[in-house]
């Protein structure tokens, strides 16, 4: 859990305190439950959120010839489909102040072009590019 003591972006204060007043209201006797999706990926519009759909296609029309950074840092994907049924799990069977993460399988960048490399039988990506800036 985070520490609240120094954040990398005001996103990550934003959801932190959010967290907080959350935690506070359910301890009031708010009927708050809280839930925390992984990366979402899925069926949906294009738009700039879209994160993993936008580097995958990036990836393949040739714009993005590596993964970034070393490429092995773990993220935890989550199925747009997945997320919703947990929340609306959450919202029939979760209890008030508890916390749920709605997360799927763990895995790298690097895993998840060569993955996607190997469905589109393109070549896997090798490339880290902070490698290409240094």
């Amino acid at each position: 859990m985070h520490q609240g003591k120094a954040f990398c972006t005001e996103y990550e204060k934003s959801k932190f305190i959010a967290d907080r007043i959350a935690l506070q209201a359910a301890a009031e006797g708010v009927p708050i439950t809280l839930v925390y999706p992984g990366v979402m990926y899925g069926a949906g519009a294009l738009t700039t959120v879209n994160f993993v759909s936008r580097l995958l296609i990036e990836r393949f029309n040739g714009r993005l010839p590596g993964h970034i950074g070393d490429g092995y840092g773990m993220q935890s994907f989550s199925h747009v489909d997945d997320v919703v049924s947990g929340h609306i799990a959450a919202m029939e069977k979760g209890r008030v102040g508890e916390r749920y993460l709605l997360t799927g399988e763990n895995v790298s960048l690097v895993q998840m072009f060569n993955l996607a490399a190997n469905v589109k039988q393109h070549k896997a990506t090798q490339i880290p590019l902070t490698s290409l800036v240094a």
